[in-house]
């Protein structure tokens, strides 16, 4: 049995967590794919399908660290999760454009690329920070805004968003501007624990939402 690991439970689960994983934030997808590893461990019924777990837990340990190493993006570099999350974010804003390009005649957005949108990202400290995509025909927030885990300013005003979605694990947001959507309520805001400043005029939300001073303890 591995050390460490003799009694299954909380106390196996806590002892799991703190092979390499303490302090450190995961974006969404690595950390489910942790959690669902830590999962085997704490359900496994004998010693040898425990150390398999244990040995899968590792493999997903390696993976997760090599998601932090550093690459090129823009002439800075930046942790390679967040790389791929705007890789993604960028598919996910052509497959919005396609189904609206599908429904509406006269929608005339062009598919972007990486070098369309990589200026509305600013970096500090090899972290994204802030995305302005604001003025863009945008319907929904691409799912893998929720992976930029350092993003502390958010701008999507003058979209088309009905729904606030896919920003739950942005604990550092400081600020997030959502003025001229089609927002209906204020549902989606959990999570934010950093959020100072948010902006929601011209929506569809009712006056009492609608004032200037939003009361964010509420949202926290």
């Amino acid at each position: 049995m591995e050390k460490g690991f003799e009694k299954i439970g909380k106390r196996g689960l806590k002892k799991a967590k703190e092979v390499g994983t303490e302090g450190v934030k995961y974006p969404p997808h690595i950390k489910l794919r942790l959690d669902n590893a830590l999962a085997q461990i704490v359900d496994a019924k004998d010693d040898e399908v425990r150390s398999a777990a244990m040995e899968e837990y590792r493999k997903e340990m390696d993976s997760a660290r090599e998601q932090f190493e550093l690459v090129e993006f823009r002439g800075e570099q930046i942790c390679r999760f967040e790389l791929e999350a705007i890789n993604k974010i960028v598919e996910e804003i052509n497959e919005d454009y396609t189904q609206q390009r599908l429904l509406k005649s006269k929608f005339r957005r062009d598919p972007i690329t990486l070098k369309d949108i990589e200026k509305r990202f600013d970096v500090k400290d090899n972290k994204v920070i802030k995305f302005n995509f604001s003025v863009r025909s945008l319907t929904r927030i691409p799912r893998s805004v929720n992976d930029l885990i350092h993003l502390e300013i958010l701008m999507l005003s003058h979209n088309q968003l009905e729904e606030v979605e896919n920003i739950n694990n942005l604990k550092n947001l400081k600020q997030l501007d959502l003025r001229e959507n089609h927002l209906y309520d204020m549902s989606g805001f959990d999570g934010l624990t950093s959020l100072r400043s948010l902006f929601l005029s011209n929506n569809h939300i009712t006056p009492y939402h609608t004032s200037n001073k939003i009361e964010l303890d509420k949202l926290r």
